[in-house]
């Protein structure tokens, strides 16, 4: 592995069980094999010219910067939790370790439509135009849906956005912006559980250390004698054990994601060779 990679340091590693070693390990090999595509490919996509290109250039360019957008996402995330993991910084461990969950529950609920699409084309190898159409707004959909007015954020003053979002408050006014709307991440994890019903208590446990309650409380905690201990020289002990029992519960994600991005790639490459990198 690149020496500049983060690893888990030796101390989180002594005496740790087989099972959490083995965890460890497949996020280390996973950031490496990110880190990888990362340094090597660039992907670029002009979508003013694209709009020209015919369908299936379209279809290729954009599943090739999903692609890679979940490369860098993926690769951002999984760093930042073995890297807060060693500096002792669970709250930010917490929070990643959440990102990465949702992330993949994301990617595999477009993943699956996707393949519904393929499944039920009249014929896979060449889709009709209504087929293409539909596929494009799921790509669409996926590469940049969401909630917020990201043409009025650029384009208009703060106080007008501001005065913007509570009229729509009042009246109740939903997918206001211009950009698609984004599928709600609750739904893409029932849709998950309902394969793999674990992930409902690995999403819990990660939504509870990252709100403010209990869980997020725990992360800042350690003991000394027999009372808990926050700020100065606390050693947090506590929010170390928790974390160990998260790096457990994310290994299993990470391999979910892995089969993911592979599955992701295989399609970008069959519909177009050679990506524009």
């Amino acid at each position: 592995m690149n020496s500049q990679l983060p690893q888990f340091t030796k101390s989180i590693r002594l005496d740790a069980s087989d099972l959490l070693i083995n965890c460890m390990d497949g996020l280390e090999d996973f950031v490496s094999f990110l880190d990888r595509l990362y340094s090597k490919w660039s992907v670029q996509v002009d979508f003013e010219k694209l709009r020209e290109e015919p369908p299936v250039e379209y279809m290729a360019q954009v599943l090739w910067l999903i692609f890679g957008i979940y490369t860098a996402k993926y690769r951002e995330l999984t760093s930042s939790v073995i890297q807060a993991t060693n500096d002792k910084t669970f709250l930010v461990f917490a929070l990643c370790g959440r990102a990465i969950i949702e992330t993949t529950a994301t990617l595999r609920y477009y993943n699956n439509k996707f393949l519904g699409q393929i499944r039920t084309a009249k014929d896979p190898d060449a889709f009709d135009a209504d087929e293409i159409k539909s596929i494009i707004e799921l790509l669409d959909t996926h590469s940049r849906g969401g909630r917020f007015n990201w043409a009025m954020f650029l384009t208009s003053p703060r106080s007008d956005m501001v005065k913007h979002l509570v009229d729509a408050g009042k009246n109740k006014i939903k997918g206001s912006q211009t950009n698609p709307e984004q599928i709600n991440v609750k739904t893409t994890i029932s849709k998950w559980a309902k394969d793999q019903p674990e992930v409902l208590l690995a999403y819990d446990f990660f939504c509870e250390l990252v709100h403010p309650n209990l869980g997020s409380n725990f992360m800042m905690m350690g003991y000394k004698d027999t009372s808990v201990e926050v700020c100065g020289t606390t050693e947090k002990a506590l929010a170390r054990s928790i974390a160990i029992e998260g790096i457990q519960f994310l290994a299993p994600v990470i391999k979910e994601a892995q089969l993911c991005q592979v599955n992701l790639l295989g399609w970008a490459a069959s519909i177009k060779q050679e990506p524009k990198f």
